[in-house]
Order: C-alpha cells, then structure tokens, then sequence
C-alpha cells in the first residue's frame, strides 16, 4: 500500500496540473480572439483611413486641375469668329453697336468690348453659355482704305468703306472676290454726310462748297477774308486712310483742281479731330456728321446759288444736301462664313437701322418734310403737291432717261414699301423732275414706268405721277431725279 499511494499521488497531481493548464488555456482562449479581431479591425481602419485620404487627396487633385483648366480657358483668347475692318467713320460707332445687338438678338451675352493696341481696334466678346467658349468679333477702323488692304492680304471678312470702292481696287481684288461693285457685294448700311464744322463761338453760318476748297487749300487763310475778325485759319482734316477724306478731297477739293494745305492736322479718329476743332477757335474741320457733337454745323451750298442747307434726316436722306454721301459694307463674294452672312442681313433690317439712327447716321427710313415751292416757278400740279402732301426723304436717281441701278436702288425701294405699308391712309405720287428732253427721248416717260414697274413688285401702285420739266434757276443743277409724295 505504501508504494501505491505515492504512485497515486503523483498521478492525481499530474492530472490536477493538466486540468488545471487546460482550464487555463480555456480561459485564455477568448482574450487571444479578441486581441485577434482587434488587431484585424485596426488594419481594416488603417486601410479605409489611406484610401480615403487617397480619395481626397485625388478629389482635391482634380478640382484644382478643373479650376486651372477654366481659368485657362477662361484666360484664353477666345477665337475671332467674325473680322470687319476699314472705315472709322463707320467702326468707331455704328460697328460696334450693330455688332452687340446682333449677337444679343442670336442668344449671346456681351461680355465686354475689348480695346486693343490703338483705341480705332476693338474685340467684342460675347458668351451664350459659361459652359462654351467665348465668340469674338474683331472691329478695326483704320479708315476705308484698309478695308481693300486687308481684303487683299486675307486680314479681314468684311470691308467698310464712307466711299465707294476705287477702279484700281475694285481690278486689284476682282479675280479673287468678284465684282465687288455689285450690288450684291455692295451693301449701303447707312446715309451719312461730311460736316463742316467750326468753334461753337464762331459767327459763320454757312460757306459754299468752292470758299471751303479755298479754306483747306490754304488760298484764305484768315477769317477777315470772309468777313468775320482776325486770325489765322487753323486746318484740321482726316487721314490719308480716311474714307472720310477721300469723300471730302472728291466732292470739294479736286472739284477746283486744290490740294490740302500741307500744315493741316490730320486724324485718324473723328471723335479726336472733333474735339480739337471744338477747343480751338481758329479751328475749322471736316468730319462725319455722326461725329459732329457739340462743335458749330456750317450750312453748305453747291454754288452759292442753290440754297444753303445743313446736313440732317431729310436733306442727306434725299442726298440734296452738297456734301452727302453712303457708307458701305463690302461682301466678298463666296464668303464662307455664315455669321458674315446673318450679320449684313441683320444691319440692313428694321433692327439694324433703328441703330443706325441712334448712332447718329441716317436710315432707310424715311422722313416726311413740306418743301416750299407754292411759290416758285414749278408747274401748278408740282406746287399743289407741295401744298397738298409731303416729299419722302428718298430719290431715285435718273441717268439718259433710266433708273440709275445701284445697290441703293433697292434699298430704297423697300424704304418705299414700308412707308405706304405703315401708312395705308397715305397715297404714293411720283414727281419726276427733268429738263425737257430732245432727240429720240423727247416725251419719253421711261424712267418713271421703269419704277413703276419695281414698286408693282410691293404691290404699290402710283395715285399720280408728275412730270416736272421746268423751275427756279437752279432746276437744271437740281433734277434727273424721281421724287416720292404722300397725300
């Protein structure tokens, strides 16, 4: 037994040990999970806090790669869809203004009107969506020359010229563009006038077209000779690119074989020229009537024996004022550009025209005045129109007995048509005056049957029409024309 129980004892306390240590283990077990899953949840933390750092940090990447990119394309210089360029009595004002509205009415918002290197170059930026790039159109009024300079040299879309275009550019530009005489290619976007205009303060009211040659040629050269007080006569003129000049040396110097005095101050803004002539009380100027302001207008007669006239609506309309003229838009022909296109059809419209009003110059449409000629040596039925209705500011211009055919002709008949058109109570009458005819036209009557026809076209015809063949001491100088009545 004695050697038993020592045995037994020893095998109860290992097995008591083994319990014990699996008892332990038991214990021990949970807490080992536990540590486990602890440890796995902190990785899966640390994972999830990296790619969601990673995600705003690529977030924040991209946003500011975005925002670069719009403030770049915003920054960009955005593409010129449309180029004009050529005359500044027609760029500096009227462009612009017919420009912004077009693309306004075409769903663009004007951004901004962009001066560049010279105040004559002008970029009007316009938006129809912050998501699209921005449209540019391109105004530069280097005067009407370069019109056909940059038309030669590829430079420009359109050219605007305050004259027609020269033989010499018209042959230049011809195998390229076609005829850009045509009235198809020669659009009349507006009547306008040169201005003769002096200090505010001067007593001249007027001068007939040969004193103003004189004036500019240097012959008078002080105001005494012209009956007002001492002083030299201080010359301001266009520039040599100026449509504006080549009008007033065709119409008043080379008229009397003159040059410009060599120490006139020549400008290539009118608004500048203007404003020098205003400051200056020796001053006198030439200038578009648009860009007159608040400089003295001198009325002007041919010879100083038709009446003297200052240019405004009825008389430049009528183009009896001496020193009127048209302003013009040239359209290559083949133009591949649609905006060109919808622009030039957009400045001829009601729309367009209304701007050309407000900008200074003068419209399509017409203008009622009531000449006084009761009194004057016309035939009775003339007088009695003069008594009865009132001349419509547009003529038609007659040559060797025929409509003159110019890209003003239609124009105007369309003025016409929508005059009677607003004003179905009135009654159209055509006065057509001329100088007795000889020869095989003697009696004819063609140019009047010739418009006759046209307006037939608007569904207009004539309550009258009048043949004038006789009149004051002027009436020669003042026909072959065909003028519009309303009774």
């Amino acid at each position: 037994m004695t050697t038993l129980y020592p045995a037994l004892a020893f095998q109860n306390l290992r097995q008591r040990q083994t319990i014990k240590k699996t008892a332990t283990e038991r214990k021990q077990q949970p807490i080992c999970h536990l540590l486990n899953a602890r440890n796995i949840m902190k990785k899966l933390l640390l994972v999830c806090l990296i790619a969601l750092t990673a995600g705003i940090a690529g977030a924040a990447l991209w946003l500011r790669t975005d925002a670069a990119e719009q403030r770049a394309s915003k920054d960009a210089p955005p593409a010129i869809a449309l180029r004009i360029h050529g005359s500044n009595t027609v760029g500096e004002k009227l462009m612009p203004a017919l420009v912004t509205a077009f693309l306004e009415q075409r769903g663009y918002a004007v951004v901004r009107t962009q001066i560049g290197a010279e105040p004559v170059e002008k970029t009007v930026l316009a938006r129809s969506h912050p998501s699209r790039p921005a449209l540019a159109v391109e105004i530069h009024a280097h005067g009407s020359s370069t019109a056909f300079q940059d038309l030669e040299k590829g430079l420009t879309d359109l050219g605007m010229a305050s004259r027609k275009i020269k033989t010499e550019e018209l042959d230049k530009l011809k195998d390229r563009y076609g005829d850009l005489s045509d009235a198809k290619q020669e659009h009349v976007i507006a009547l306008d006038a040169l201005a003769i205009i002096v200090h505010p303060d001067n007593p001249l009211e007027q001068l007939t077209v040969e004193q103003i040659a004189g004036i500019f040629a240097g012959e008078i050269s002080d105001w005494s000779q012209l009956g007002l007080p001492a002083g030299a006569i201080a010359l301001y003129a266009r520039d040599d690119k100026s449509g504006t000049w080549d009008t007033f040396e065709n119409l008043v110097l080379k008229k009397f074989d003159k040059k410009l005095l060599g120490s006139a101050r020549r400008f290539e803004s009118s608004d500048q020229l203007t404003e020098s002539v205003r400051k200056d009380r020796n001053g006198i100027g030439f200038v578009g009537v648009a860009y007159a302001n608040r400089a003295k207008l001198l009325g002007v007669s041919a010879d100083g024996k038709k009446a003297f006239t200052k240019p405004g609506k009825h008389s430049i309309g009528t183009e009896d004022y001496a020193l009127s003229r048209r302003l013009f838009v040239y359209e290559p022909a083949g133009l591949n550009n649609e905006l060109a296109r919808d622009f030039l059809a957009f400045a001829v419209s009601d729309a367009g025209q209304k701007l050309v009003e407000a900008s200074g110059l003068i419209s399509y449409y017409p203008t009622r005045d009531k000449p006084r000629i009761a009194l004057q040596p016309y035939p009775a039925r003339y007088q009695s129109l003069g008594t009865l209705g009132e001349r419509l500011s547009v003529n038609f211009r007659v040559e060797d007995n025929a409509l003159l055919q110019d890209s003003k002709l239609n124009r105007d008949l369309g003025r016409v048509a929508n005059f009677f058109r607003d004003h179905p109570d009135k009654h159209l009458v055509l006065a057509e005056l001329s100088p007795p005819t000889t020869g095989k036209n003697r009696g004819s009557n063609e140019a009047l049957s010739q418009l006759e026809r046209l307006l037939a076209a608007s569904d207009l015809t004539p309550f009258d029409r009048v043949k004038v063949e006789h009149g004051p001491d002027n009436f020669a100088a003042t026909a072959s024309q065909i003028e519009i009545w309303a009774l």
